[in-house]
C-alpha cells in the first residue's frame, strides 16, 4: 500500500499502462478495506437485529447465480455507473459532487433490506466513481475497467462470505 502511495506521489512520466495496473491494484485494496468495513457493519447489524446469525437453510446457488452476481451484476452497474456519471458531470457539476450523488445512490438502492448496509456501500461506489474518473482518460475503456474490477472483486469476496459462511 505505501508503494501505491509513493508510486502517486513522485511525479513521473508513465505509460497508460502503469498507471492503470496501479490504479486497479489501489481499487481492489481499497476493497478489500470497504470489505472490512462492511463485515464490521453486518457484525453490528447482528448484535441490534432480532434476527439470528446464522441462516435457517443452508444458501445453495448454482454456478449460474455466482458467475451472475460476480461478472454479470458489475458489468451491468458498472456501465449504469459510468452512464449515469457522465450525465451527471455534462449538466455542469463537478466531479466530486458527480461520485457523491452516484454512491448515495447506489448505496440507496443497495442497502433497502438493510439499511446498516448504507456505509460500506457508499464507500465502495464512491471509490469505484472516483477510479472512473481517475482513469477514463488515456486507455481505451479506462475508466470503466478501473470501476468494474475493484466492482468484481469486492462482489466475489461477498458471494465466498455467503456461500461458504
Amino acid at each position: 500500500m505505501l508503494a501505491l502511495i509513493e508510486f502517486f506521489a513522485k511525479p513521473k512520466a508513465q505509460s497508460y499502462q502503469q498507471c492503470m495496473l496501479s490504479g486497479i491494484w489501489l481499487g481492489v485494496a481499497i476493497s478489500a478495506i470497504a470489505t472490512l468495513l462492511a463485515l464490521i457493519c453486518f457484525g453490528f447489524s447482528q448484535l441490534v437485529s432480532d434476527r439470528v446469525a446464522a441462516p435457517t437453510e443452508a444458501v445453495t446457488l448454482s454456478l449460474i447465480d455466482i458467475a451472475g452476481y460476480i461478472l454479470a451484476a458489475p458489468v451491468i452497474e458498472t456501465l449504469l455507473l459510468t452512464a449515469c456519471l457522465g450525465a451527471i458531470e455534462r449538466l455542469g457539476r463537478s466531479v466530486q459532487i458527480a461520485c457523491i450523488v452516484m454512491a448515495a445512490l447506489a448505496a440507496t438502492l443497495h442497502s433497502l433490506m438493510d439499511p446498516l448496509r448504507f456505509l460500506p456501500m457508499f464507500s465502495s461506489f464512491y471509490l469505484f466513481s472516483l477510479n472512473y474518473f481517475t482513469w477514463r482518460n488515456g486507455l481505451k475503456y479506462g475508466g470503466f475497467l478501473a470501476a468494474l474490477v475493484p466492482h468484481i472483486v469486492l462482489n466475489a469476496v461477498a458471494m465466498t462470505l455467503v456461500t461458504f459462511s
